[in-house]
């Protein structure tokens, strides 16, 4: 398999030389695990991505619960919104971590 030279196409599923989807298809498809008790690495990042996502909204939630006067104390709107925010910093950072080893492995001479 030709490893392509940008990590994010790969991840969406096409890959620069062939247009063609990466083994087992693109990030967001479903696919049969490797392990039989446990997902790939593509699964678990899908999932992550999906928490986070869903902390947001309902970091955003409970914002507008607490601007429209419902029943939400300010304390419950801050703590939502810095666990959203605490969770999505620490999304991009494993990001960050997993391109500077996909880098790291491209620069590798075979």
């Amino acid at each position: 398999m030709r490893i392509p030279s940008d990590p994010a196409r790969f991840l969406q599923g096409a890959t620069p030389a062939t247009g063609a989807a990466p083994p087992g298809g693109a990030l967001g498809e479903a696919r049969p695990s490797a392990a039989a008790g446990g997902g790939g690495f593509a699964d678990r990042v899908l999932e992550s991505v999906r928490a986070v996502n869903e902390k947001q909204g309902e970091a955003g939630e409970a914002a507008m619960a607490m601007v429209t006067g419902q029943d939400v104390g300010i304390h419950e709107a801050m703590i939502a919104l810095e666990e959203a925010g605490l969770a999505f910093k620490l999304m991009v950072q494993v990001r960050n971590k997993a391109i500077e080893a996909y880098q790291e492995v491209m620069r590798t001479q075979v």
